[in-house]
């Protein structure tokens, strides 16, 4: 999650150094840049830094996600499903290895997506925030 916009998605390696805030697409509060520079000289990258495989900018405010191994959405398989509290979206992210092949909004503007589940039966569940209340729904696959 970032400052404004910068919420991003990386493949977490062993002892890879993803530099924030050297590596990032947002910005401070304030509007500037987030570039590192407020840090000072005794800031320094050390080794190779790891660029983000998703950016989400404008932030969405992401909360939730899983890698989706279930039957029920044969299509999904492999893929990252991803909730956000401020948009209210759910996405799909498909990646091949360790790069993004496609992005799709599956849900937008629903309520806030505080979690992200997929149960035994491989239905896709979400539970879901609004001012009043919070309830459990789930996705089935269309006929």
């Amino acid at each position: 999650m970032g400052p404004r916009g910068g919420d991003e998605l990386n493949l977490l390696r062993r002892e890879a150094n993803y530099g924030w805030p050297l590596v990032s697409r947002g910005v401070n509060c304030d509007g500037t840049p987030v570039d590192g520079q407020e840090l000072g000289d005794e800031f320094v990258a050390v080794g190779e830094l790891t660029g983000l495989v998703v950016d989400f900018s404008p932030s969405p405010s992401v909360s939730s996600l899983v890698v989706y191994r279930g039957d029920a959405f044969p299509n999904f398989r492999g893929d990252i499903l991803l909730g956000s509290l401020k948009a209210g979206t759910l996405f799909r992210v498909a990646l091949d290895g360790e790069r993004m092949i496609g992005r799709e909004t599956l849900i937008d503007g629903l309520a806030r997506i505080r979690d992200v589940e997929v149960g035994y039966d491989g239905l896709v569940y979400l539970l879901l925030e609004s001012t009043n209340d919070a309830k459990i729904v789930r996705l089935v696959p269309a006929d």
